[in-house]
């Protein structure tokens, strides 16, 4: 950088690292009072400063998402209470478009059905809501990532997820790797 094109008072708060007291231009003073490379300095930080907004505005929306949700992108295969018996459940979670967790699962009844896992909403650190839809209804589920141990810990229920309604899943295989 250099400081040839700068005041001597800029200059010497460039050259001490330290943050730099402006000078109180006097009353009625113009743009012409200050400093002339103080506006471009600031147009330079302006521009800056847009272009990591423009840097941030620009990234993949995976990014957003923790790496334990990102992490649990897959194939998960576990218990589920329904109808008050313990049946098996297959689960598939993958990113969607805007960068949330979406999912879908398989539940191996009398009469097998589908459903899906979508309206992601983190509660906690790896843990969010989904909002579970099937034949029977609609209600939530509440799950705990844990894909360093190879499962989810959840729970659903119609209008807020009961504990003893369980949903778990357990990794089939490994995570995909891209």
């Amino acid at each position: 950088m250099a400081f040839t094109a700068l005041s001597p008072a800029v200059r010497r708060a460039a050259m001490a690292r330290r943050p730099m007291l402006l000078p109180r231009a006097p009353r009625g003073a113009t743009m012409r009072a200050l400093p002339r490379a103080l506006p471009r300095a600031l147009a330079r930080a302006l521009a800056g400063l847009g272009g990591l907004l423009l840097m941030l505005a620009a990234a993949p929306p995976a990014a957003a998402l923790e790496a334990c949700f990102a992490a649990s992108v897959g194939p998960w295969r576990g218990p589920v209470i329904n109808d008050s018996r313990v049946q098996v459940v297959e689960t598939e979670f993958e990113l969607s478009a805007d960068g949330t967790l979406v999912g879908h699962y398989h539940v191996e009844d009398a009469e097998p059905f589908d459903g899906s896992l979508t309206g992601f909403h983190q509660t906690a650190p790896c843990e969010a809501d989904f909002t579970w839809t099937d034949r029977y209804g609609t209600g939530i589920v509440h799950i705990r990532f844990e894909p360093e141990l190879g499962r989810f810990l959840g729970y659903w229920g119609l209008e807020e997820p009961i504990p003893m309604l369980i949903f778990r899943g357990y990794r089939t295989r490994p995570p995909n790797i891209s």
